[in-house]
C-alpha cells in the first residue's frame, strides 16, 4: 500500500511539472508576441519623430521621408 501511494505521489508530480512546463511555454510565446508588438510600436513611434522632425525643417513632403526611410 505504501508503495502504490509512493508511485501515485509521483505520477502526480510529473504531471504537475508537465503542465507548469506546459504553461511555462506558453506564457514564454506570449511575453516573445508582446514583445514584438513593443518593438513594432517603438519602431513607428521612432519613426512619426523623425519624419515630424524632418517635416518641421524642410519643405520635403511626409511621403518623400517615408520613402527615403525604406531605402
Amino acid at each position: 500500500a505504501a508503495y502504490a501511494e509512493e508511485l501515485r505521489k509521483i505520477r502526480e508530480a510529473q504531471e504537475a511539472a508537465s503542465k507548469a512546463r506546459e504553461a511555462a511555454i506558453s506564457k514564454r510565446r506570449k511575453a516573445q508576441s508582446l514583445m514584438r508588438t513593443a518593438d513594432l510600436a517603438v519602431f513607428k513611434s521612432v519613426m512619426a519623430v523623425r519624419i515630424a522632425f524632418a517635416k518641421q525643417n524642410s519643405h520635403v513632403s511626409p511621403r518623400t521621408l517615408i520613402d527615403l526611410q525604406q531605402r
